[in-house]
């Protein structure tokens, strides 16, 4: 009956963790500025861009040549990357591929003058999220960035991670339903070894 009783708490718990991260971290912006980078060597439209994006309360980036803007998404934090296809010192869908050969989920559209089918195959197989041919609407490029930003990134680990205030009443109720098998859960400040049971008897 007691183990009952916890395994009910324990798994109420989680529920609440995984809720409240998953509603904050994902889909709640209103605290957090995106961080936007336009890679782009058409210095007005980089300037009409940057514009919009500032005034919907974007923290925004440019480079203007395929070289620096490649260089400025492989080591900066940016939650998306908008990239010309035509650009000095290294084209478009280069940049696009460096960017994936090193792990990074980060969205990625193009906007470019070349609608081709086959260029925006290439694209969208180099990485690309989406693609945009020029001339194009504001309206529609706010859409298509908001969409990318709400779309859960790449999930690294099946490991559950939460905080402390959370670690005692969920290692206490592992610890009174002992004749449960464990999952394995991450702690931050415990030590790697912790175990959490999961309720599910054998």
């Amino acid at each position: 009956m007691l183990c009952s009783i916890f395994h009910y708490i324990n798994f109420n718990i989680l529920y609440i963790i995984l809720y409240h991260v998953y509603d904050n971290t994902i889909y709640n912006t209103n605290y957090i500025k995106m961080k936007i980078l336009i890679i782009d060597d058409d210095i007005e439209v980089v300037d009409f861009i940057r514009t919009n994006l500032i005034n919907n309360s974007y923290t925004v980036d440019t480079a203007y040549d395929g070289e620096s803007g490649s260089y400025m998404a492989r080591t900066g934090t940016y939650d998306l990357v908008i990239i010309d296809y035509s650009l000095p010192d290294k084209n478009g869908l280069s940049v696009c591929a460096e960017i994936r050969s090193v792990g990074l989920a980060t969205s990625i559209i193009f906007l470019s003058m070349n609608y081709t089918v086959k260029n925006k195959v290439a694209c969208l197989e180099a990485g690309a999220d989406d693609y945009m041919t020029k001339p194009f609407s504001l309206e529609e490029l706010n859409a298509r960035i908001k969409a990318l930003i709400r779309r859960p990134k790449k999930i690294e680990s099946a490991i559950l991670s939460c905080g402390k205030y959370c670690a005692a009443a969920l290692y206490e109720s592992a610890i009174l339903c002992a004749n449960f098998p464990a999952q394995r859960l991450t702690l931050p400040g415990w030590e790697s070894d912790s175990w959490i049971t999961t309720g599910i008897r054998k």
